[in-house]
């Protein structure tokens, strides 16, 4: 909603420019023939029924985007008119009054350009139904009309002649008028059909209800309206002598009684501005050639200059006027930009759905499936998660290395304490994903305009636009066109991946756990959930000799036969594992236990941190009531080498899921009660649970890998928390199975991003059944 209405705001400010240069050419030619003055609205038509424009260095419009989509992001926004004096007077008092604060969780722009959208919408909604209902009051009236002869019919309710209708427009005559105004009137009426008039009529006042809240388009739709007049009188006695123009502005000047009816209507034409059109009547004089040919040329250059909009370079530094042109003849060469296809924004909707699916006719049989939290690929009975982020923005389809087929590019956010935006592009025909991130530098984000995909680049943890440009795939890589200071173009950036994950069943063994940590690259990370110490093994493998090994001294603690349709075996994916797939190819195999039978995992996704460590992020994605069954898994991802060359250290962390699981309910004994907060967003709320031991885990947010845990109390109609470590103590007042948190009286959120307040109610899960 809120990109449309920038779209339809953005073109009725580049028409608002032409309807300017209109009226001041209406003024210079006011001795040129009114047809030449209807084609510069002709001209305006097509400025706003087209919503693209090629650019040209010939175009006086001086910015088609004054109101650019980002602004609705922007941390300090401001609008880009092309003129320095108009910037300067407005951005200061739009960032001063508009700007986002850093605890607002959406953007003051957005909420009043939703709120502006609604009313355009309600004001065309109103505008039509007018048109609609004072097009049926006529009808009614014309009921008891009588045909006079093919399309003219004569009326007793109507006291001025007017056309109505469109495919089947009649010429409508009061019965009463005088036999000797009847030809001439009718003779003006036939001018307008054969000019077509009644088509050209309908069609403004359409455009004037798309474009009503701009005051220039109700003076151009009255202006149009007394053009095509005057322009349909000239038609009619520019072969007429003085004493025949005198008969027919008589014939005018009878027919201007009152016809407020008519006049209502705008599918109706009846005479208006008699007084002008009289007067030009009477001294019509037949324009010299060279004044048409003026008006001509006029029209033209008002045309090339209109119609088109101005180039907009991308600037690179302050002050550089060429910066982001590109050189056909020099290291620079055009880049054709491929065309793309918006499947879903989540930040375009109100409410964010569970889950979207689509199909595309270039891959058969198979369904693309968004959650907030991956994006999966669904072919049969097999599930393939393509890649995962915390959330998933949005998802377009374009054809980004012209095979003919086309990828899915993401805007991301990942990380656990650490979050960045970051861009994804998956090419599913040959199942590898590249990315376009900045490392902790800058964030990436995608927009779609006039069908192509551009990037915003911001910087880390900000929301400002430092550049923006078209999304560009070159030499295997992804990159920002006019990118004034690109990131190296190394494996952790914008390589390509080569990423592939899988998880296999193998079993439980506290003694393999320990015999995969004395191999773990991460044995010396010290991680702890509470008081619970748990870490996941991080085991790489880089050649051949080293996987014999591992699965020599590993086979003693797990079954690697074990596997199903969901889960292969290990021992069938180490066929793959020859000398030359580890020649080029790095395999990272981490180790976790599963509490019950019903518990799955997989790899979610890669990120790194400040210190350039990757981290596997490993997430809970199936878990049932607990069989007291244990089991593990192990999950195995294969990189290119190239990739993981560029990090200092690894890791595996245990990132939430839609319910927490982490293991640590072992131990706990029964669980209790479980409580859910929800946010407005799909990602924002918090999970409760209590067992019968006395303990309790709490989770603020799936994006947080901290949990709360430690002992809970109840003191009459409270419930109190308190975290093991001393952190933290949260009371919550106890109405009923709803649970309401009071913030007075306990510690300070440990997610600080949450939008848990004062009284925010946690429900009992079984309410949602």
């Amino acid at each position: 909603m809120n990109s449309l209405f920038l779209k339809i705001l953005n073109m009725s400010i580049t028409a608002g420019w032409l309807i300017l240069a209109i009226l001041g050419l209406r003024l210079l030619l006011k001795k040129a023939p009114r047809w030449l003055t209807f084609l510069l609205w002709a001209v305006l038509a097509l400025r706003l029924i087209f919503p693209f424009s090629i650019e040209s260095k010939l175009s006086l419009v001086p910015s088609a985007k004054t109101v650019a989509p980002e602004i609705l992001f922007a941390e300090k926004p401001e609008i880009h008119s092309g003129i320095p004096a108009v910037n300067s007077f407005i951005n200061p008092r739009i960032q001063e009054s508009l700007s986002p604060t850093p605890a607002a969780s959406v953007n003051p722009l957005q909420i009043w350009t939703r709120l502006a959208a609604y009313i355009w919408l309600a004001g065309i909604v109103a505008l039509l139904l007018y048109a609609f209902l004072s097009y049926w009051r006529l009808k009614r009236k014309l009921i008891t009309s009588v045909k006079l002869e093919d399309n003219i019919r004569i009326s007793d309710e109507i006291d001025t002649p007017f056309i109505l209708g469109l495919f089947k427009a009649r010429i409508y005559l009061p019965s009463g008028m005088d036999p000797e105004q009847k030809a001439p009137i009718l003779a003006h009426e036939r001018a307008h059909l054969a000019r077509g008039d009644h088509f050209w009529k309908p069609l403004a006042f359409l455009l004037l209800a798309i474009y009503w809240f701009n005051p220039l388009f109700w003076l151009a739709y009255v202006l149009l309206c007394r053009d095509i007049e005057v322009a349909c009188d000239e038609k009619i006695i520019r072969s007429m002598e003085k004493e025949e123009r005198l008969a027919y502005s008589q014939a005018l000047l009878a027919g201007s009684v009152s016809h407020r009816s008519v006049m209502s209507c705008p599918l109706a034409f009846g005479e208006l501005a008699v007084k002008e059109r009289i007067k030009s009547v009477l001294n019509y004089r037949k324009p010299a050639f060279w004044i048409i040919l003026l008006a001509l040329i006029a029209s033209v250059a008002l045309a090339i200059t209109f119609l088109t909009n101005p180039k907009e370079a991308v600037p690179t530094e302050p002050g550089d006027p060429t910066a982001g042109e590109i050189d056909p003849e020099g290291s620079n060469p055009p880049v054709m930009a491929a065309e793309a296809v918006e499947w879903l924004n989540v930040l375009a909707v109100d409410y964010w759905p569970e889950s979207m699916e689509t199909s595309l006719t270039e891959f058969p049989g198979v369904v693309f499936r968004w959650t907030a939290d991956r994006v999966e690929a669904v072919s049969g009975d097999k599930v393939e998660v393509l890649y995962g982020g915390m959330p998933v923005w949005d998802v377009f389809f374009c054809d980004l290395t012209g095979d003919g087929r086309p990828e899915l590019c993401s805007t991301v956010s990942f990380g656990s304490g650490i979050i960045d935006d970051h861009i994804v592009v998956y090419d599913y025909a040959e199942k590898v994903s590249y990315t376009l991130a900045g490392r902790l530098v800058y964030n990436y984000r995608l927009f779609l305009d006039e069908g192509l995909l551009y990037v915003i680049k911001s910087p880390y943890m900000g929301n400002d636009v430092l550049e923006r440009g078209l999304l560009l795939f070159e030499d295997g890589n992804l990159l920002m066109q006019g990118d004034s200071d690109p990131l190296p173009k190394d494996p952790a950036s914008n390589e390509e991946m080569h990423f592939r994950t899988y998880a296999s069943p193998v079993g439980y063994s506290e003694a393999g756990y320990d015999a995969m940590l004395d191999l773990a690259v991460n044995r010396d990370i010290e991680r702890s959930y509470g008081k619970w110490k748990r870490l996941i093994p991080l085991v790489k493998l880089d050649s051949r000799d080293d996987f014999d090994s591992f699965y020599q001294d590993m086979s003693a603690f797990f079954n690697f036969d074990s596997g199903d349709d969901a889960s292969p075996a290990f021992s069938e994916e180490a066929k793959a594992y020859t000398e030359d797939f580890f020649s080029k190819n790095s395999v990272f195999v981490s180790y976790v236990i599963a509490g019950s039978s019903a518990d799955y995992f997989e790899i979610a996704g890669t990120y790194s941190d400040e210190k350039d460590t990757m981290i596997l992020a490993i997430r809970t994605v199936g878990y049932g009531p607990g069989d007291a069954v244990m089991g593990g898994y192990f999950l195995v991802a294969e990189t290119d080498k190239s990739y993981v060359s560029a990090f200092s250290a690894y890791d595996a962390l245990l990132v939430n899921s839609d319910w927490p699981e982490t293991g640590l309910e072992e131990g706990m004994g029964q669980l209790h009660h479980r409580y859910v907060w929800q946010g407005q967003d799909l990602m924002d709320f918090a999970v409760l649970q209590l067992f019968d031991s006395g303990d309790f885990l709490l989770s603020l947010s799936p994006l947080s890998s901290y949990l709360g845990y430690g002992s809970y109390v109840h003191e009459g109609d409270q419930l109190i928390l308190k975290t093991d470590d001393g952190e933290y103590s949260y009371v919550f007042d106890r109405q009923g199975e709803v649970l309401k948190f009071n913030s007075d009286l306990s510690s300070p959120l440990f997610w600080s991003s949450s939008g848990i307040t004062d009284g925010s109610a946690f429900l009992s899960d079984h309410l949602f059944e």
